[in-house]
């Protein structure tokens, strides 16, 4: 089935086009339909459609802009078809640029019109999939792993000063007007079934998907991948959530997605939250918190920071500062500094040998900052790690905090 998403701030110009063809007969799917540019954006990026139905006129962004952002975004696919009252030259010169396939005056739509248009962007569709395949999902997922390590550096406090944290942001379209942020650390807890899976990085990444997929429905959010059994989730929450229980809500989602996860892949999450903060760039200290206490979450499916009466110790606090040390040895080339940060990481480990998520967040840090600081930086981790034929992903695969460090 061709996925096809319809935007128009007209009501019954979007029930028209619903009722106007046998859309199943011709093998589409409806999987949205929008109100405004920006809704429509967001039913682009969540649902990933094949053909896009957009008016011209719409409010906060119109087709053509949807059109073209869609494009330098997503390449030739989603194929957009463009509905319009205005019958002027101008802005069908403008649909021509954004390479939209089909101009369509709203007042001379039928369905002999629409079925033809709809089948000129089904065969662009097949072209562009036969031309380059995997074209698409690979932008998508370059983006996602930009946004993904955008996060990283925002829980390890990497930015280099408010300037490159704020182009950054804006080229990854990262949300920053939410009223608050809250981080969940999730653990992924296998059952006995799975418990001996010889392919747990296809395990995690069908985890991942599942979970990306699910967890969005509840509330916006980003998830973020930390290692093979673990990973975070950036809740953005407005005002209306806030004002409405937050915790609630936001375990609804964990405790739905969880049983989900186990229905499907005989895997279950543990989740502990951390507190709200009211900026984007405070949220390195929800995360530290639900870091902290994540050990700590037991049997339950779900708990929140303030449920235990702990406090950040200076344990983390000096895990806080060697991470900060480490970055500026690597940007500087430093390296008595960053042995000497090093030997001070060793210490602090052996004294903790029970927490495992730290040492293994703090190794996944070291190894992206010497990936991404270094010059040649990945092909200097891939040498130290020849030995192993899963290079420095067999890190994932230990399982004590002796062994990481």
């Amino acid at each position: 089935m061709y996925k096809l998403i319809i935007a128009d701030d007209e009501p019954l110009v979007c029930v028209g086009v619903q009722s106007m063809l046998d859309w199943e007969a011709m093998g589409i799917e409806i999987v949205g339909i929008a109100r405004n540019g920006q809704k429509a954006a967001e039913l682009i990026e969540e649902n990933k459609p094949d053909i896009v139905i957009t008016d011209i006129k719409m409010p906060i962004k119109n087709g053509l802009q949807l059109a073209q952002e869609s494009k330098d975004k997503y390449g030739e696919v989603p194929a957009f078809i463009i509905l319009t009252s205005y019958e002027d030259f101008e802005y069908a010169r403008q649909a021509i640029q954004a390479q939209t396939l089909d101009y369509l005056v709203k007042l001379e739509l039928d369905e002999k019109t629409l079925s033809k248009a709809i089948r000129n962007a089904i065969e662009a569709v097949d072209k562009q999939r036969r031309m380059h395949p995997g074209q698409q999902v690979l932008v998508r997922s370059n983006m996602q792993a930009l946004r993904e390590k955008f996060f990283i550096r925002l829980f390890n406090n990497l930015f280099d000063g408010e300037e490159n944290y704020q182009v950054q942001r804006r080229d990854l379209d990262i949300d920053q007007k939410a009223e608050a942020y809250a981080v969940a650390t999730c653990s992924v807890m296998q059952n006995d079934e799975c418990s001996g899976s010889d392919k747990p990085f296809s395990l995690y990444s069908s985890v991942m998907q599942l979970v990306r997929e699910t967890i969005c429905r509840y509330l916006p959010c980003y998830v973020v991948p930390l290692d093979m059994w673990h990973f975070s989730i950036v809740f953005c929450l407005d005002e209306t959530v806030i004002n409405n229980d937050y915790k609630a809500l936001i375990r609804e989602a964990l405790i739905q997605t969880s049983d989900l996860l186990y229905r499907y892949m005989s895997v279950s999450l543990r989740s502990i939250v951390g507190k709200t903060v009211d900026d984007l760039r405070r949220l390195d200290i929800s995360y530290r918190q639900s870091q902290h206490c994540c050990r700590q979450v037991g049997d339950s499916t779900v708990a929140f920071y303030d449920d235990y009466s702990v406090s950040t110790s200076d344990y983390i606090i000096s895990l806080q500062t060697l991470r900060q040390s480490i970055s500026k040895a690597f940007e500087e080339m430093d390296m008595a500094a960053l042995n000497k940060s090093f030997s001070r990481l060793a210490d602090i480990f052996v004294s903790h040998p029970d927490d495992l998520l730290n040492a293994m967040d703090t190794a996944c840090n070291i190894l992206y900052m010497a990936i991404s600081l270094l010059p040649d930086g990945e092909a200097m981790v891939e040498q130290i790690f020849a030995d192993s034929s899963e290079s420095y992903r067999s890190l994932y695969r230990l399982r004590d905090v002796d062994s990481i460090s």
